[in-house]
């Protein structure tokens, strides 16, 4: 699996309407199904991150572009190929397999 990162920003003024929010929120907790993530939204900032696993750059780019969020134009998304270069978080693991007892 390859990790990516989806970074999702608002565009324009116009905002989500609560049925287009609970639709995204709806997709992503259903995605969890589907593939290992975490994710969360920006503080102070319109607009969020998920970072998540998939075979392929094409399989990640299909996922995200069936979120519901980017369907009314109001958000668009970057997505990038990610790596954890390091790791302080404890019981976490870099990419080269450092940190399993939370020390790089």
């Amino acid at each position: 699996m390859i990790r990516f990162v989806r970074i999702d920003k608002k565009v324009g003024s116009e905002k989500l309407t609560e049925i287009e929010f609970q639709a995204h929120l709806r997709f992503m907790e259903r995605s969890v199904e589907e593939m290992p993530m975490m994710a969360g939204g920006f503080v102070g900032d319109p607009g969020g991150m998920v970072i998540f696993e998939a075979q392929s750059l094409n399989q990640a780019r299909a996922w995200a572009t069936r979120d519901p969020l980017f369907e009314s134009g109001k958000y668009k998304f970057q997505l990038y190929e990610w790596s954890l270069v390091f790791n302080t978080i404890s019981g976490g693991e870099d990419s080269h397999g450092n940190g399993k007892d939370g020390k790089v």
